[in-house]
């Protein structure tokens, strides 16, 4: 695509400001908020809200300029290998980096910049419900701003060399957005980023991006539900 200034402005907007605020938010939150369950479940929801906003607003953007939202990315997966084998290193990385976070959760609980994701996560399975709303709307808002629009955003019309920057510069925006839970989680977050746009790159749709995302996301909560039922 040829980017147009309405396309520059929503990259700054959400490519930018957001992370920004984002972060500074969730920071503040970390050290003000207690996180209760029926916080938790506010702020599930209330993230829904904000994720939902985000996919709607892009592809508004999208469609108003005239554009197919197939090229978005909402279309059948290419035929190919590449996409597949990058989701199965993303999921055993994700696999990898779970077990190695259960065997170190009691030593990560005494340094906040390693347990600062915790707060969020569910407790209980009262909790889960609305824990799985904001999976969902993650999924879909992340993935529709992150893949599908500022990949294409970043990948050149013309160009015959792998997009480097269209793979690299949407991930680090990405990860840079949750800097507030930590150096380690924006290091874990930019590598899974890193083959989500490798996915998508190599099968020009959400579909697999989309799944994926879900279910990291839910399986994540599910594990941290059980843990605490253990303990």
């Amino acid at each position: 695509m040829q980017p147009s200034i309405i396309d520059h402005i929503l990259v700054l907007l959400f490519g930018i400001a957001l992370p920004w605020f984002s972060g500074v938010r969730g920071k503040q939150q970390l050290q003000t908020i207690a996180f209760t369950p029926a916080v938790r479940k506010q702020f599930y929801l209330s993230n829904s809200v904000v994720m939902s906003f985000l996919a709607v607003f892009t592809m508004g953007i999208w469609m108003i300029q005239h554009r197919h939202l197939s090229d978005l990315g909402f279309r059948t997966m290419q035929k190919g290998i590449f996409h597949w084998i990058a989701a199965i290193l993303l999921v055993i990385l994700f696999i990898i980096e779970s077990i190695f976070s259960k065997f170190t959760a009691a030593k990560s609980r005494n340094k906040p910049d390693g347990d600062a994701a915790v707060p969020f996560l569910p407790k209980s399975y009262a909790e889960l419900p609305a824990y799985t709303i904001m999976c969902i709307s993650a999924g879909l808002g992340e993935e529709i701003l992150y893949r599908g629009f500022m990949v294409t955003y970043f990948i050149e019309p013309y160009t015959v060399a792998f997009p480097w920057l269209a793979l690299f510069l949407p991930a680090m925006l990405f990860s840079l957005a949750h800097y507030y839970q930590g150096y380690i989680a924006v290091l874990k977050i930019f590598a899974l980023s890193i083959l989500f746009a490798l996915i998508f790159i190599w099968s020009g749709s959400l579909i697999l991006p989309i799944i994926i995302h879900f279910l990291i996301d839910f399986i994540g909560g599910w594990m941290a539900i059980h843990q605490a039922e253990v303990n």
